[in-house]
């Protein structure tokens, strides 16, 4: 007789050094979404109000996984909630106008590239540890921003008005503080 029968297992692993309970994943992360205008031609770009560059978000999130924090951003974005930025939802809306009418994607991708296009960066810990790592890479995208534009290499964070820095100018310099 078999006594465990009726016992659920409360972990599981999925080799992919996630660990989940049920389909809730542990860990809280930090994650990126890159849109890359780089291929498009410049003059089109500008009359959209969009650059010819590589465009980064950086966030964190301790939701119930990855999928879940891409549906959550695409409802604050489409539903104009406080959550996201009037800039991020500008630039949401400036880039799906763009791919509407200049590529030939499809409704699912244009929506795939706007909303679900994260990647995980990092899995923490902590909570703490979570804040800590996105200001870290906030901060490294924000150099590439920097010396993006000295060597014509074009970076935009866009998670400046979303982000936990803000930016102090001193002299010549951009520098990121915590709010």
């Amino acid at each position: 007789m078999n006594l465990n029968k009726n016992k659920r297992k409360k972990f599981t692993y999925d080799g992919k050094k996630i660990i989940k309970v049920g389909a809730k994943e542990l860990y809280p992360f930090v994650y990126k979404r890159i849109w890359d205008l780089t291929e498009y031609d410049k003059e089109l770009l500008i009359s959209y109000g969009l650059k010819k560059a590589k465009y980064i978000y950086v966030g964190s999130s301790n939701k119930y996984n990855l999928k879940v924090r891409c549906s959550n951003w695409k409802y604050e974005i489409e539903n104009k909630r406080k959550n996201a930025s009037k800039e991020i939802r500008a630039f949401i809306g400036k880039i799906k106008l763009f791919y509407e009418l200049e590529t030939s994607y499809t409704d699912e991708e244009v929506d795939y590239l706007l909303y679900y296009n994260a990647k995980i960066i990092s899995r923490c810990e902590s909570y703490n540890t979570m804040r800590k790592l996105e200001k870290y890479f906030t901060s490294q995208y924000h150099d590439l921003e920097f010396w993006g534009d000295i060597l014509d290499k074009p970076y935009i964070l866009l998670s400046k008005k979303d982000s936990n820095l803000k930016e102090v100018r001193t002299g010549a310099f951009k520098l990121l503080k915590v709010k």
